[in-house]
């Protein structure tokens, strides 16, 4: 909490299929956590690299909504990244992403 010193806490997505995973660790420190006034805020990665090939930008705008309502704002932001070393996936690219889910979202506004 902010009374010891810590402000914020990343939690990294280093393996495949481990966005679920990160969204229940999030869930567990809102249950447990204390009142809102307090709370450390999180920052969830989300890596292009650990997703299935089919996530793209449909699977990172489902993790945010499920980030999103997890409640008392503790998730205070998703970092996007494609991920390092070898890429089997030619679509992990974190800016070809993010470019797809803004189409996506000014069609839902059209």
């Amino acid at each position: 909490s902010a009374a010891t010193g810590l402000l914020g806490l990343n939690l990294p997505n280093k393996r495949p299929g481990q966005a679920e995973e990160l969204l229940q660790i999030a869930a567990t420190i809102v249950a447990r956590g204390p009142p809102v006034s307090t709370s450390v805020r999180l920052c969830l990665h989300y890596s292009l690299k650990n997703q299935p090939a089919t996530a793209g930008s449909d699977g990172l705008r489902q993790f945010c909504e499920r980030a999103a309502h997890l409640g008392k704002g503790i998730v205070d932001s998703v970092l996007l990244v494609s991920g390092t070393g070898y890429r089997k996936h030619v679509h992990a690219d974190s800016a070809r992403c993010l470019e797809s889910l803004r189409e996506q979202l000014l069609s839902q506004l059209a």
